[in-house]
């Protein structure tokens, strides 16, 4: 209360523009403590433009107690900007370039690291104002000086830096109408490349080395960073070093670190300049975090499997997804536990790898992708609808490009994730084919045929044509096991394909099918077999009904086999094998009349009437047949028939979308706290403190919680002002020599080395002192001015030295004086001088002892309560 007195504060400021080092100490000390409290932080928040002023002038001395003055200035600072000011005050301390010189005097005239960060608050709570934000960061380049504080060796500075980076970027969004703005000043600042050197230590960026809370808030912001589209191609531009700062990032184990680690990466993944991540850490993290299954977010699943998905979509990563990922990409299709959504993208991300990589194809089916695709597919919906668009005449152009499949056929989720399976398993049958060998036998054990099953009996046209190459793929390789193959349902897929009118691609798929058969009759095992089949010869029927040549003569091929096995040929013959020849024949196909003629020449004994012109004609033409094309009837079909002519490519990357990080910055202002109480004011020499580290160098308990000051410490009355004790250890005491005095001296004893005690921090109350039965009363706040009583009355003086051997009690002072012991011994000594001289007066011509004392003041000295100092400091002590 007595501070916010009219006329306090502005003594104070005048006091504080002076050069006397210790007066400006005890101002901005006094400034200090009233800016911890709100209704005096009000008072001087309103004289701001004037104080801040000031104080940054202040700090700009360079005497004995610089660093202090610095200290208390720094604390003002902090706490009058962290209270509410008018706007008019920060633009006129702008154009006055006070922010300016705050920012300089930071920079270069502070040498504690703790006042520097208590200035760095300072620029803190001045950036927390949103409407001159902008300002500071993009007119006064205020981040400038944030980083060049990042420099020095102080963790906790270094620390509220990263801090107001970090909130900077959380202003980064679109919606922000300065997001640009301060984009811009973050590239000009490199600030991308810094915040990156921070978290891998680089070598040429010096200051302190990141701790856990640092590492989290450098993640976080290169994460906000990360979704502008300028600034993520300057992360990008980082390349292993990146990759280096997000495994850093991610090993901290926190949610906020795992999900910033893997948003960068995603986002970095969605440009073109991000095959700079080939070959470093990067997809070996995303691999790692995809291992943790189910401990990990479910966000952080989407991003890492999003990544991968763009990641195989160029051409630079796919060996290294090979030979690292792919076990987890099939981890994930397997897992029963997540959405559908992730699935689609580990799907996409196995279409690209097994269409553009031809190794990551072994690869797929030894690492179980097919047991995975199987699991998937039990709990897949059937589908449904036409995807014809998505397929293109044969005989125009290929389409090219990364335009996705659900764009181009415009299929929902669904059936796009159907079609992409079947392009898989297809490449998958392509592989295991044309290898053989183990691995056709590996595709045959993980259950790719219930897969073929699966898929046929969906009616989606690309889906059947992509099942007729995979089974024609199956049972064409000559290492195979075709017994098995037909064994497994071979019959029941290929009729599937026959029942469902694909429009422009069916004769494809009937191509296809008509060479599995082919293939199958090329054995007399496996003939046996095929004819046995319950729905063989509808499959014989629908081929029968194609116009086109190349099916028809496989078909004629098919019968021609069998019927070189009597068994099979007894069948066919109870099943109407004879119509079946008269119905190829009658396409007017020469190359299948051809056959035809032959299957009959097979039969003679159940070969029509020749009587019929057209059973001799038929019979008749197997004299015009080619030789050459004869031969190849016991033979495999071994040719492959055009498919990336017909069908969209379907490389893309991932469908899933993050549009922020949803971090927010938190400008809460901060503040500075000082001492409890305010106590009296004492300088020690620089020797007695040591300012850094706030302890005194003379040992003692713990230091002031404000840093440089002396200890605190409870002093006994028993010990306080020991006057005897202080004169004892060799302060001057007054001199009575024996006889004939020849001088007396009356001296102040000597200062104690012991802080006055103040006032009493645990109570208000007011203390009551007595000395030789007169009271005075002591407040909580010490006075300075005060005048000493003179008495006038030399006859009282008079009366009382003859009436008896005592001098007048001495009035002790009616409240003691503020400031030292140095201040109450002056205080006696005046009144003492004041007294002889008034008894020198009143005695007259009374002999002297030389140096103008009379002796009978002398001779009754050693009555005196004065003389008794000893007396007098107990009594102050209680």
């Amino acid at each position: 209360r007595p501070v916010l007195s009219p006329g306090v504060l502005v003594s104070l400021l005048s006091l504080a523009r002076n050069t006397k080092t210790r007066r400006v100490l005890h101002c901005v000390r006094s400034l200090a403590n009233m800016s911890v409290h709100p209704k005096s932080k009000v008072a001087l928040n309103k004289e701001g433009r004037r104080i801040i002023p000031l104080l940054t002038v202040t700090m700009r001395t360079g005497c004995v107690e610089a660093e202090k003055v610095q200290h208390y200035c720094a604390l003002t600072l902090c706490n009058i900007m962290a209270a509410p000011m008018d706007k008019a005050v920060f633009t006129d301390l702008i154009k006055t370039g006070t922010i300016v010189d705050l920012v300089v005097v930071t920079l270069l005239r502070i040498n504690s690291n703790v006042t520097k960060e208590m200035l760095g608050k300072t620029l803190f709570n001045i950036l927390s104002r949103p409407d001159i934000r902008e300002t500071l960061v993009v007119q006064l380049d205020l981040l400038a000086a944030i980083l060049e504080l990042c420099k020095v060796e102080f963790l906790n500075l270094l620390e509220l830096c990263i801090r107001i980076l970090f909130n900077i970027t959380c202003e980064l969004s679109p919606s922000i109408a300065h997001s640009e703005t301060y984009a811009k000043k973050l590239i000009a600042l490199k600030v991308p490349h810094i915040l990156v050197g921070r978290l891998v230590h680089n070598v040429k960026i010096s200051g302190s080395k990141t701790n856990k809370p640092i590492r989290t808030l450098l993640g976080m912001a290169i994460a906000n960073m990360s979704f502008h589209k300028t600034l993520v191609i300057e992360l990008a531009q980082q390349q292993a070093a990146i990759a280096d700062a997000m495994v850093r990032v991610y090993a901290l184990g926190c949610e906020e670190g795992m999900f910033s680690a893997m948003v960068t990466l995603f986002n970095i993944s969605q440009i073109v300049e991000c095959n700079t991540l080939a070959g470093t850490k990067a997809v070996n993290l995303i691999v790692e975090a995809l291992e943790k299954g189910k401990d990990n977010p479910v966000l952080v699943t989407k991003l890492c499997i999003g990544t991968l998905c763009n990641f195989s979509n160029i051409p630079v990563f796919q060996e290294q997804l090979t030979d690292v990922a792919i076990p987890s990409i099939v981890g994930i299709i397997s897992a029963p536990h997540l959405h559908g959504s992730i699935k689609r993208d580990a799907i996409q991300t196995m279409y690209n790898l097994a269409n553009m990589y031809k190794r990551a194809k072994n690869v797929f089916i030894t690492n179980d992708a097919i047991v995975a695709l199987w699991k998937l597919l039990k709990v897949q919906g059937s589908g449904g609808g036409a995807a014809s668009s998505s397929v293109v005449d044969a005989s125009s152009s290929s389409v090219g490009g990364s335009e996705t499949l659900a764009d181009a056929s415009g299929t929902s989720d669904e059936e796009t994730t159907l079609l992409l399976i079947g392009h898989i398993v297809k490449a998958l049958c392509d592989e295991a084919g044309e290898s053989g060998g183990q691995l056709h036998k590996r595709a045959m054990t993980d259950g790719i045929m219930n897969i073929l099953l699966k898929l046929s009996k969906i009616e989606l046209p690309v889906l059947k044509l992509d099942m007729s190459f995979a089974m024609y793929s199956m049972v064409k390789s000559d290492s195979g096991d075709i017994i098995k193959v037909l064994k497994a349902d071979s019959v029941d897929i290929l009729f599937w394909l026959t029942i469902y009118d694909t429009l422009n691609i069916h004769d494809t798929i009937l191509k296809n099918v008509s060479r599995s058969l082919r293939c199958f009759s090329s054995s007399p095992e496996s003939c046996k077999l095929l004819v046995k089949q319950e729905r063989f010869f509808s499959v014989i029927k629908a081929l029968i009904k194609s116009k086109n040549e190349d099916v028809l003569w496989q078909t004629a091929a098919v019968l021609y086999n069998l019927m070189m096995i009597d068994t099979c040929t007894k069948i066919l013959l109870e099943k109407g094998l004879i119509s079946y020849i008269f119905d190829l024949a009658a396409s007017n196909y020469d190359s299948v009349r051809h056959v035809c003629s032959a299957c009959l020449h097979l039969i003679p004994n159940n070969m029509p009437s020749m009587d019929d012109p057209v059973v001799l004609q038929l019979v008749l033409c197997l004299l015009e047949a080619d030789g050459d094309r004869f031969a190849q009837l016991g033979e495999k079909p071994t040719d492959v028939l055009p498919y990336n002519t017909m069908v969209l490519k379907c490389y893309a990357g991932s469908l899933f979308k993050h549009d922020s990080t949803g971090f927010s910055g938190a400008w809460n202002v901060l503040t500075c706290g000082v001492d409890a109480a305010f106590y009296p004011a004492m300088i020690f020499e620089p020797d007695d403190v040591n300012i850094e580290i706030g302890t005194s160098t003379k040992g003692g308990e713990s230091g002031s919680p404000v840093n440089g000051f002396e200890n605190h410490e409870k002093i006994l009355s028993s010990t306080y002002n020991d006057f005897q004790r202080d004169v004892a250890a060799g302060a001057a005491s007054t001199m009575i020599g024996s006889g004939d005095i020849a001088g007396v001296t009356l001296a102040t004893p000597a200062l104690s080395s012991k802080a006055p005690p103040g006032y009493d921090s645990n109570a208000t109350r007011k203390s009551s002192y007595a000395v030789k039965g007169n009271e005075f009363s002591d407040s909580s706040n010490f006075l300075l001015d005060r005048s000493t009583d003179q008495l006038s009355d030399s006859k009282q003086f008079k009366t009382t030295s003859k009436s008896s051997n005592k001098l007048p009690l001495i009035q002790p002072p009616k409240s003691l004086p503020e400031n030292t012991l140095d201040a109450i011994n002056k205080s006696i000594a005046k009144q003492a001088k004041s007294h002889a001289q008034l008894l020198s007066s009143s005695l007259g011509e009374a002999p002297t002892t030389g140096k103008g004392l009379p002796v009978s003041v002398l001779k009754s000295a050693s009555e005196h309560p004065f003389v008794s100092l000893n007396q007098y400091g107990n009594n102050f002590g209680k």
